[in-house]
C-alpha cells in the first residue's frame, strides 16, 4: 500500500481553495489541509508536518524567501511548489534557487497542474520511503551496536577483536539475551571474511529432521517434497562465517555429521554423492552447560573440543550493572520514531529501578523495555512510571524497606514523594 502524502495549501481565497479541491479530488492516498492565515504558516507546518506545500507568492504577510530557506532542504521533505502570476516569474525562479521544487503560473490549467503535482507526489513518496529505509537501517545498526563499559565486557571485547583476525573456531557461551550473536557478528565484521556472507542458524528452532537438510543442503528428489536442489547453510556461507546458535540443542546424529564437515572441510548434500568443498569459519553459541550435556550423553565430547578451540563467556546483565543506563539510553535512541523527541533524561527513580532489577532476560529484556517505554513516553524525560511493573516495583520495595533515622522518618523524603 502506498504511503499517504500530506499536502498543505497556503491560500486565503475561498474560490481558489475550491478549485484546488476540485483538481485534486481524484488523486488517491493524499490528505489535503488549507492554511488561510499567512502569518500562521510556519506554525501550521510544524504541527501538520506536510510532505508537499503549495505556496502563493502573492500572499501578504509571508516572507517567501525566508520560509523556503527555513522549512526545506534539497532532497528532503517537505517539498514546496510556488504559485505565481505572469508578472512575477522572476520571483518564482528565485524561490527555486532558494530550495523550492517547482513553480506554476496562474491561471492554473488543470492538466499541467495535475502533471506537476503528480510528479511532486511521486518524488515525495520516494523521499518518504528512502527516509523509512534509512531509519530502518539506523535502528538495525543501533540494535547491533555493542555498548559496554563494565571491566569484564571491556576485556571480552578486547579478546574478541584479537580473535577476529584469526581463523579459530569460537564457542560463545552465556545466558539467553546476553548478545551472543552480536559478538559473533563482531568477530566476522572485523575479520578478513567481512566482505563475505555471515549466515546465522538457530539450531533450537529447527527440528532434528530438518536441521541436516538446512545445514548441508539436498538434491532434487532426496526426500518427499524436495522439488529442486537446495544449497545448505554451509554452501551459502562459503568464504564467510557460519554462526550456529544454540548448538547445545542439536540432535546427536546431526552432531556427528557436523563434526565430519568440520574435520574434512566438505559437505555432502542429502541425496548427493559428490563432496562439496567449503571454506567456512564456524562460530557456535550456547546457553547450556555443554560439559554437563556431555556427562548426560546428549552432546558429543569430540564435537565440543572441535568447537571450543577458543571459548568466550558473556556475563549476564546483572553482573555488569555499570552498563545498564548506557544501554538504556542507546536503545531509546535506536528505537525512537523520527517524529518522537529524543529522551534527554532518566530520572533518579528510573535509574534506581533499572539498576536494581535482576534482568532475567538480560540485554534483550532491556531492549524490549526501552521499546515499551518509548511507546509510553509523551515527554523527553523517562521516569519509573514508564517502566513495566516488575521493574519499577524494585524502587517501591526499596522505599518500603528503606533505612530509617532515629526519629523514625525515612532517610530520603524524595522517595516518599
Amino acid at each position: 500500500m502506498q504511503v499517504e502524502i500530506k499536502i498543505l495549501i497556503v491560500e486565503d481565497d475561498v474560490e481558489m481553495q475550491r478549485l484546488y479541491r476540485f483538481y485534486l479530488r481524484d488523486i488517491p492516498q493524499i490528505e489535503i489541509k488549507f492554511e488561510s492565515q499567512p502569518r500562521q504558516v510556519e506554525t501550521t507546518i510544524r504541527k501538520t508536518n506536510p510532505d508537499l506545500i503549495l505556496l502563493d507568492l502573492s500572499l501578504a504577510g509571508v516572507s517567501v524567501e525566508s520560509l523556503i530557506k527555513t522549512v526545506t532542504r534539497r532532497g528532503e521533505l517537505p517539498l514546496i511548489i510556488v504559485i505565481t502570476a505572469n508578472d512575477s516569474v522572476s520571483m518564482a525562479v528565485q524561490a527555486i534557487q532558494d530550495g523550492a521544487l517547482n513553480y506554476l503560473v496562474k491561471p492554473l490549467e488543470k492538466d499541467s497542474f495535475l502533471g506537476a503535482i503528480g510528479r511532486a507526489i511521486d518524488y515525495a513518496r520516494s523521499l518518504r520511503e528512502l527516509a523509512q529505509l534509512r531509519e530502518s537501517e539506523r535502528r538495525q545498526r543501533g540494535s547491533r551496536e555493542i555498548v559496554a563499559q563494565a571491566p569484564a565486557m571491556q576485556e571480552l571485547l578486547k579478546l574478541a577483536k584479537g580473535l577476529a583476525q584469526s581463523e579459530f573456531t569460537v564457542l560463545i557461551s552465556g545466558e539467553s539475551g546476553t548478545g551472543k550473536e552480536l559478538i559473533a557478528r563482531m568477530l566476522h565484521e572485523n575479520s578478513s571474511r567481512a566482505n563475505k556472507p555471515f549466515v546465522a542458524v538457530n539450531c533450537a528452532a529447527l527440528p532434528d529432521t530438518l536441521i541436516e537438510s538446512e545445514l548441508f543442503g539436498y538434491e532434487k528428489g532426496a526426500f518427499t517434497g524436495a522439488a529442486q536442489r537446495h544449497a545448505g547453510k554451509f554452501e551459502q556461507a562459503d568464504g564467510g562465517t557460519l554462526f550456529l546458535d544454540e548448538i547445545g540443542d542439536m540432535g546427536f546424529s546431526s552432531q556427528s555429521r557436523l563434526l565430519r564437515v568440520l574435520q574434512e572441510g566438505e559437505v555432502h548434500r542429502l541425496g548427493g554423492t559428490l563432496p562439496i568443498n567449503v571454506d567456512v569459519r564456524v562460530i557456535a553459541a550456547t546457553n547450556k552447560n555443554l560439559r554437563e550435556a556431555i556427562s548426560a550423553g546428549t552432546f558429543r565430547e569430540d564435537l565440543y573440543y572441535r568447537l571450543s578451540v577458543f571459548p568466550i563467556h558473556i556475563p549476564p546483565l546483572r553482573e555488569r550493572r555499570e552498563d545498564i543506563i548506557d544501554l538504556m539510553y542507546h536503545f531509546l535512541g535506536a528505537y525512537r520514531q523520527p517524529d518522537q523527541p529524543r529522551v534527554k533524561e532518566l530520572t533518579n527513580r528510573a535509574r534506581e529501578a533499572l539498576t536494581a532489577y535482576h534482568w532475567p532476560g538480560n540485554v534483550r529484556e532491556l531492549q524490549n523495555t526501552a521499546r515499551r517505554a518509548l511507546f509510553m513516553l509523551e515527554e523527553n524525560v523517562l521516569d519509573a512510571e514508564h517502566l513495566p511493573e516488575e521493574i519499577k516495583g524494585t524502587v517501591e520495595e526499596k522505599i518500603e524497606y528503606s533505612p530509617h533515622k532515629l526519629d523514625g522518618l525515612p532517610t530520603r523524603l524524595e522517595n516518599i514523594e
